[in-house]
């Protein structure tokens, strides 16, 4: 039965693509050597009956469209040389210009023999300087024709042969948990061009004080260099930790995606973002996970991820998620960059036992607040307004502290973002599910929590509603689990 799925060939060269359709982002491409080439390939005779090899990317290469022979020439001679004559897989180290990286970063082989068709080389992802995700040799692949997926499985042993690794701590992430290891490259659908697979988290090893921060992460920008101080010191970073970790569930149900062109979801642009696409993270089962926002109303904020099926692999668009980033700055190489896991994708919002107005609590003040209704957990409950996380927004105060505007500095005025994208972090929006969020604040120096005793005309905070698209996301933090370390003071802290 031939596959919904089609290779085209491109200007008549050696390489074939999916066309794209409405996927957001991934490019699935296919290699085939040889002197006459068909125009179209069906996705299992690709795998079954020819003897090409598959390479992926965040988004379509735009050397096929400017120089496709010479891209398919490159191609070609990246697979003969590091598949060892072999077939393989592989992803674009980067994009532009596309870069064909090591192979044991980036890609793996795999032939058959007797016993199947197996892989014939260890791949090993970096997802920064100290996470690892791993596929082995020995395992098996496949192509599954209904799912339009590259299907890579064991019958579990021992030893883990697909996972996450950091040194020789526990990471407490298991892929694929049960009697068979399996993870799947998908080659359209949201997750396109990634591998997909289902997890099992344990926060208390992967959220711990040795584990993968989760949480938002900014900067502030190193003093500068002069006569009296000659040495230029690191930028300064704040961590605002999202999850109270003692209060999560022992374990956590997910769908992960890991992209090894894309490990910080920086790649595949703005608008894919805002279409709620990701790359690496992990898409969580509807569980309250007790986070580190407060209501005025004085209850803490859990925060209910929305839109994953823990029975199909395949995490949506967004879906609520934790998506890795990079604590480091852009320019950094992924080796020499420090990884933590921010919010991403829709949530829903628990504050209490019942559903009610609730007011969330912008800043440590009080001054500003989110007006919204919040939700009951568990099926057929009733829901409220969406909060919706968008990963890779800009990080950086590239000036600190925040100039004060006055009729002394005339520049003070100029209309600029006080964050630049140096470095990455989420931001937020609001979705009513009934009616629009509201945003209200107290001008600055204003009376707080109440009314002058006397008086003839009395003060009402100005308000306006939340657009709930992702394009218009703000910054906002969890301040309750941020804490004063070294050269981290509470002046800023409360200052940023």
């Amino acid at each position: 039965m031939p596959s919904p799925v089609q290779y085209q060939q491109i200007a008549g060269t050696a390489i074939y693509e999916v066309p794209r359709g409405s996927d957001v982002a991934g490019w699935a491409g296919y290699v085939l050597p040889g002197a006459t080439l068909p125009e179209t390939i069906d996705f299992v005779d690709a795998f079954d009956k020819l003897g090409g090899s598959y390479l992926f990317a965040v988004a379509r290469p735009a050397e096929l469209d400017t120089d496709p022979a010479g891209f398919a020439q490159r191609a070609l001679d990246y697979f003969r040389t590091s598949a060892y004559q072999q077939r393989g897989v592989a992803w674009l180290a980067s994009l532009a210009p596309a870069v064909f990286g090591p192979f044991a970063a980036f890609g793996f082989a795999f032939s058959k023999d007797p016993f199947g068709t197996q892989l014939r080389s260890n791949l090993n992802v970096g997802l920064g300087g100290t996470l690892n995700f791993f596929v082995l040799k020995g395992l098996s692949i496949r192509a599954d024709a209904t799912a339009a997926t590259l299907v890579v499985a064991i019958k579990r042993g021992s030893q883990e042969l697909i996972g996450f690794q950091r040194g020789p701590r526990a990471v407490g992430i298991t892929v694929s948990p049960g009697a068979r290891q399996e993870v799947q490259i998908a080659v359209t659908g949201p997750n396109a061009a990634s591998f997909v697979f289902r997890a099992e988290l344990t926060p208390s090893v992967a959220f711990g004080a040795t584990g993968i921060p989760v949480g938002c992460s900014y900067a502030v920008r190193a003093t500068a260099a002069s006569a009296a101080s000659p040495a230029i010191e690191p930028d300064t970073r704040i961590d605002y930790p999202m999850f109270d970790v003692a209060a999560l569930p022992a374990t956590l149900a997910a769908i992960g995606v890991v992209d090894p062109s894309d490990p910080f979801n920086r790649v595949l642009g703005e608008a894919a973002l805002e279409a709620g696409a990701l790359r690496t993270a992990f898409g969580l089962g509807e569980v309250a996970l007790a986070s580190q926002l407060r209501t005025a109303q004085g209850n803490p904020l859990s925060l209910l991820p929305l839109g994953v099926d823990l029975a199909v692999t395949t995490l949506p668009l967004a879906a609520g998620a934790l998506a890795l980033a990079s604590a480091s700055p852009v320019e950094a190489v992924t080796k020499d960059s420090m990884g933590y896991l921010a919010p991403a994708g829709a949530h829903g919002l628990v504050a209490g036992e019942t559903a009610a107005t609730e007011d969330l609590l912008c800043g440590l003040f009080g001054s500003e607040r989110l007006i919204f209704q919040s939700s009951i957990p568990g099926p057929g409950s009733t829901r409220g307004d969406v909060m919706r996380w968008l990963p890779s927004q800009p990080a950086y105060a590239p000036v600190y502290p925040f100039a004060t505007a006055g009729l002394d500095n005339p520049d003070s005025g100029c209309v600029k973002p006080r964050l630049d994208p140096r470095y990455r972090t989420s931001w937020v929006t609001l979705a009513g599910t009934a009616s629009p969020v509201q945003y209200s604040a107290e001008p600055e120096g204003a009376p707080l929590y109440g009314n002058a005793s006397a008086g003839l005309l009395s003060a009402t905070p100005p308000a306006l509603p939340v657009s709930g698209d992702p394009a218009h996301s703000f910054p906002l933090v969890p301040y309750a689990g941020a804490r004063a370390t070294a050269g981290v003071t509470t002046a800023l802290i409360t200052g940023l």
